[in-house]
């Protein structure tokens, strides 16, 4: 049986916590969730994976089917997780550490950055001569994010500073990395002095106003997504309403069918994502009360769509088919692995370059359908015109 770690929850800072910065920024009334998910629980395995590798000066590959025990959820560690951290993190974190003092999961004071008596914890700090580096691991899956002017890692660098500047003398900058390796990417910044000092600055400036009770609450789809008051936001439910144009004395179906023009489509297109998370929100919330008991007019918990059946013991099952005669094909069923599986076997090094060349030839891959995104999705534009489409093709 696997070795089960159990993984001590990290405390955080409770008013501003440096990960949520951004948020408050975004909209003052911002509170952070305090609630954890299966994703959330899977990236504090990584994390503690990583760390278990750079302390112990061991490989991920070493520790694939230990199993941690995260908010009472078993995840282990599997080949996918391993090569991930190992590769997409550990080694670039040794590279860049080389010759240098490197300390891992650092707590960091953050009383001189946001005034809150609370630590923050980088996962790495590199000190070096007049420099530092800090190198932030992030393991899930959602949208890649760019270390300039990051929040959450900006005030990292100052408590960094302010805890780390005699050993390393006067820092003339610090390095900010961003390391994604389930979506492999990279983000680096050069922090100067001059930059995060006026962060700092702008920082007090809002944290202050919050704390004198001038509030400013502006919803949107980043700040809104984890936050505790999300349910009960009046700024945000306004938001979504008038984004949803009811006006209620046009629904009476006495007046003709309003068309709108682009403009106003795209003012609605914008509101998308903020209009799902007031949805999610609401919903949870409701599940939350109803689940514990409390009662919501008009509404109740039923069980959703059962999972899938498997079986308790399938050796045992096999066993009882073979008895009842049971013919290997009615028993079994084979496919050819999956063009993912294959790629999985070369990036886990089964399988040679040239052996991945011709398996890789013999693929395809059908084209994605056509999706809305706005003008800073990094992918192009697809060619909607018929005349620059026949033209494109000349």
């Amino acid at each position: 049986m696997a070795k089960v770690i159990p993984i001590q929850a990290s405390t955080h800072a409770k008013k501003y916590p440096p990960s949520s910065l951004k948020a408050i920024r975004l909209c003052n009334g911002y509170r952070p969730s305090e609630g954890s998910s299966s994703y959330a629980n899977e990236g504090t395995a990584a994390h503690q994976l990583a760390q278990d590798c750079l302390e112990r000066g061991i490989e991920a590959y070493d520790l694939i089917g230990t199993v941690y025990d995260v908010d009472d959820e078993l995840i282990e560690v599997t080949l996918d997780m391993a090569r991930h951290i190992q590769t997409g993190y550990v080694d670039p974190v040794l590279s860049m550490a080389a010759g240098h003092r490197l300390m891992v999961e650092q707590k960091l004071p953050l009383s001189g950055v946001t005034g809150e008596d609370s630590e923050g914890t980088a996962d790495a700090v590199i000190l070096k001569d007049r420099a530092i580096t800090i190198v932030d691991l992030k393991y899930g899956m959602g949208v890649k994010v760019d270390a300039q002017d990051n929040d959450q890692l900006m005030a990292y660098a100052l408590a960094a500073i302010h805890a780390y500047e005699a050993a390393t003398g006067p820092v003339d900058h610090v390095d900010l990395v961003i390391i994604q390796p389930r979506l492999n990417h990279v983000s680096e910044w050069r922090a100067s002095r001059f930059d995060l000092e006026a962060f700092g600055v702008r920082l007090s400036i809002m944290i202050d106003k919050i704390e004198h009770g001038l509030v400013r609450k502006e919803p949107g789809e980043v700040q809104c997504k984890w936050c505790a008051n999300a349910p009960s936001c009046d700024a945000l439910s306004a938001s979504v309403f008038e984004a949803c144009d009811l006006d209620f004395e046009d629904l009476t179906g006495e007046s003709e069918p309003k068309m709108m023009d682009n403009f106003e489509l795209a003012k609605k297109l914008s509101a998308i994502g903020m209009i799902k998370t007031w949805i999610g929100a609401v919903e949870e919330e409701s599940r939350k009360r109803l689940l514990s008991g409390q009662q919501v007019p008009g509404f109740k918990v039923v069980e959703g769509r059962k999972g899938a059946r498997k079986w308790v013991d399938a050796a045992e099952v096999e066993e009882l088919m073979r008895q009842m005669r049971l013919k290997r094909d009615a028993m079994f069923k084979t496919s050819l692995v999956s063009p993912t599986d294959v790629e999985k076997l070369y990036k886990a090094k089964k399988l040679g370059p040239t052996q991945w060349r011709k398996l890789a030839d013999m693929m395809s891959q059908a084209p994605g359908a056509p999706t809305v995104a706005p003008e800073s999705d990094p992918r192009n534009a697809l060619v909607t015109d018929p005349a620059a489409d026949f033209a494109a093709h000349l």
